[in-house]
C-alpha cells in the first residue's frame, strides 16, 4: 500500500489510492465468497430435499409393489379352485355333458389359464423388482446346458406352433443367478416361438466376445414395427400386430426380461423388421466386469 520512494519523485506521497483499491478488492472477494456460500448452501439444501423426495418415492413404489403382490397372490386361490373343478368335470362327468356345456367349460378353462398365466407373471415381476430373489447366490452356469433345459420345457409350445428351435455357438459359462437367467431365457425363447409363423425356425446362438457373453435369440416371424420397438419392454404393452397374432400374450414377458437384465447388469438390444422377424441380443458381463460395475 505504501508507494516506493525514489530520488526522482518529489513532493508528498499519499496512500489513499492503494487503500481504496485494497478495500474494493476485499469487498469484491467478500461478495463473491458470500454468493458462492449462499449458492452452495442452496444446492446442498436442494440435494437434501431431492434425496428425501426420492426416498419417499422409492418407499411408495415399494409399498405399491408389495400391495400388488398381496392382491395378486390372493387371486391365485380362486383360479386354482376353478381349474380344479374343471378337472373334475373333465374326468368324471365330461361324457354326460351336452356339447354346448362342454364348449362353455372349454372357454372358461382357456380364460382361466390365461389369467393364471398373467397372475404368475405379475408375481414374478413383483418379486424381481422387490429384490426378493437377491438372496440366491451366483453360480457358474454352462449357458448351452441351461438353454437346452429351457428348450426342452418349451417343446410342447414349439410343437403346438409348428416351430423348430435350434441352439448353436460357443460352449461357454457365465457367473449369474441361475433362477433369473432361466426366466430370461424362457421369456425370450417362448416369445420367439409364439410370434413365429407355422413351420418357422427359432435360432438361439451363444457367443463369447470381449464385451461379455452374448445370447442371441432370432425368429423369422411377424417382426416389430419401428414405432413399436421403444415401448416393448413396458408393462402390459402389446402392439396391435402382436395382440392380433397372439391374443394370449399378457404383455409382461419383455418387462420381466428388462428387469432381469437390470438385476444382472446385462444389456439387451433389439433388431426387427416387419414381416421378416426379430432378434434379441443379451450381453452378460464377465465376472470382472460385473465386479467392476
Amino acid at each position: 500500500l505504501v508507494p516506493r520512494s525514489s530520488i526522482l519523485t518529489s513532493g508528498p506521497t499519499t496512500v489513499a489510492p492503494g487503500v481504496i483499491q485494497a478495500v474494493f478488492t476485499v469487498f469484491v472477494m467478500f461478495v463473491v465468497w458470500y454468493l458462492t456460500s449462499s449458492i452452495s448452501d442452496a444446492v446442498r439444501l436442494r440435494d437434501f430435499e431431492l434425496d428425501g423426495a426420492n426416498a419417499r418415492l422409492r418407499q411408495a413404489d415399494e409399498d405399491k409393489n408389495q400391495q400388488m403382490l398381496r392382491t395378486t397372490h390372493d387371486l391365485k386361490a380362486p383360479f386354482s379352485g376353478i381349474e380344479g373343478n374343471i378337472h373334475v368335470l373333465r374326468h368324471l362327468h365330461w361324457d354326460s355333458l351336452p356339447e354346448e356345456v362342454q364348449a362353455i367349460i372349454e372357454k372358461i378353462e382357456m380364460r382361466s389359464g390365461t389369467l393364471r398365466s398373467r397372475i404368475g407373471e405379475i408375481l414374478t415381476l413383483g418379486r424381481l423388482r422387490s429384490g426378493s430373489t437377491s438372496e440366491v447366490s451366483e453360480m457358474l452356469i454352462v449357458l448351452k446346458t441351461l438353454l437346452c433345459d429351457v428348450i426342452e420345457e418349451l417343446a410342447g409350445l414349439a410343437t403346438e406352433q409348428g416351430v423348430t428351435v435350434a441352439v448353436a455357438g460357443d460352449d461357454i459359462s457365465a457367473r449369474c443367478d441361475p433362477g433369473q437367467l432361466k426366466i430370461l431365457f424362457m421369456n425370450l425363447i417362448s416369445n420367439a416361438i409364439s410370434y413365429s409363423k407355422p413351420g418357422g425356425r427359432v435360432e438361439v446362438d451363444v457367443r463369447d466376445r470381449d464385451e461379455g457373453c452374448l445370447l442371441v435369440v432370432t425368429d423369422h416371424g411377424i417382426g416389430i414395427s419401428p414405432e413399436a420397438v421403444p415401448p416393448i419392454f413396458e408393462d402390459f404393452y402389446r402392439s396391435q400386430e402382436a395382440a392380433k397374432f397372439n391374443p394370449k400374450s399378457t404383455g409382461l414377458g419383455l418387462a420381466i426380461v428388462r428387469q432381469i437384465g437390470q438385476n444382472l447388469n446385462a444389456t439387451i438390444k433389439v433388431q426387427s423388421e416387419v414381416g421378416k422377424g426379430t432378434s434379441f441380443t443379451v450381453c452378460l458381463p464377465t465376472p470382472t466386469q460385473a465386479g467392476a460395475g
